[in-house]
């Protein structure tokens, strides 16, 4: 749906922290972190194959070619991880292995996934990413939540941040990020209902199967529900 845009998303990141915030819960990101695999297996549930729309902006490389988009994987997030322009012939070719990679750099290591401690956290987090091509509606999410507050000033989704995150109600963080990315969809269709409309009901049902779960994760010798 959204053009990848690694430069934008160098301004949506989140500030370092400093004395000026309140301590947060340390994490462990040995014990803790979310299961990619399980996230992305999901993922690729509501993404199809192969397409080349004219009238979605993702499915166009930097040079204005139509190539299209498959497993979910833009033209512009493509030609990132490439380095290159990619072709019809290189989006066609794009298996499940591939994708997961693609995935895995652009999205979920740039959003430090494996650290985060809640699955249906993570997975709200990173289908965000992946709907938008960037974290805006995370950071939002956050802030509503978190007494402690994300900012825009840094270019690194760090250490702090993640302790946010995991520091913040869970549920509440979930439902928060999942609320502004149901009103993004339905104001981009409402914005432009000859290019977004057709694709409203199919992104508001994706959401509604990404479903909140109180995880346990086990530390040490023992287990604590968050």
């Amino acid at each position: 749906m959204a053009k990848f845009n690694a430069a934008a998303n160098q301004i949506l990141m989140f500030d370092s922290g400093c004395a000026q915030y309140p301590s947060l819960p340390e994490y462990h990101h040995e014990t803790l972190g979310a299961d990619y695999d399980s996230i992305v297996n999901k993922t690729f549930t509501f993404e199809g194959g192969y397409q080349n729309y004219s009238n979605d902006s993702a499915n166009y490389n930097s040079r204005g070619e139509l190539v299209g988009t498959n497993r979910g994987i833009s033209a512009i997030a493509y030609e990132t991880y490439l380095n290159r322009p990619p072709s019809v012939a290189d989006m066609k070719a794009i298996t499940a292995t591939t994708a997961k990679k693609v995935y895995k750099k652009l999205f979920w290591d740039f959003m430090r996934g494996d650290q985060i401690k809640n699955d249906s956290v993570a997975h709200i987090m990173f289908d965000s990413f992946i709907a938008t091509g960037n974290l805006k509606l995370v950071r939002q999410g956050i802030n509503k939540v978190s007494s402690t507050k994300v900012t825009e000033k840094h270019v690194a989704f760090n250490d702090f941040t993640v302790r946010v995150v995991n520091g913040a109600d869970q549920k509440a963080l979930f439902n928060s990020i999942k609320d502004l990315n149901i009103q993004q969809r339905k104001a981009l269709a409402e914005a432009n209902p000859s290019k977004y409309a057709m694709f409203l009901k199919g992104w508001l049902a994706r959401l509604d199967k990404i479903t909140f779960t109180q995880a346990a994760i086990g530390i040490g010798t023992g287990v604590f529900f968050f």
